[in-house]
């Protein structure tokens, strides 16, 4: 039904999947992907405690998953092959995501990325 001004409602947005029992459960979860220019992309050490802060996210509450990936150089004219790495965090909900932010772990995280990254660009979106 329009509003007053004439305007259709926007339907509300969920996803559901099927639960292994059959139920429809509704998805509110957000994944965010982090790419990562290093400095020195081929330092061994820079690369291991950039993992080992990446792994600790974990423990953020309302952080599902984390994982940490090369670039994949594909050679295709349209993909941005410059970044070196991808860090891909899966939250339960928006309220997870926004409170990662300001988390120490995020912090110290986000600290150690600027002193060994000359650039870094995240994009989330919703699953």
């Amino acid at each position: 039904m329009p509003d007053p001004g004439g305007h259709e409602p926007k339907p509300t947005r969920s996803l559901t999947h099927s639960t292994a029992d059959g139920r429809k459960d509704t998805i509110m979860a957000i994944q965010q992907v982090t790419l990562s220019w290093l400095k020195e992309p081929d330092n061994e050490d820079h690369i291991r405690r950039l993992t080992e802060a990446a792994e600790k996210l974990k423990e953020i509450p309302g952080v599902c998953e984390v994982s940490i990936h090369p670039c994949a150089r594909l050679g295709r004219p349209s993909q941005d092959e410059t970044f070196h790495s991808a860090l891909v965090v899966r939250f339960e909900s928006a309220e997870a995501a926004r409170a990662y932010g300001p988390h120490p772990l995020h912090v110290r995280a986000a600290e150690l990325s600027q002193e060994l990254t000359t650039q870094v660009r995240s994009y989330s979106y919703e699953l």
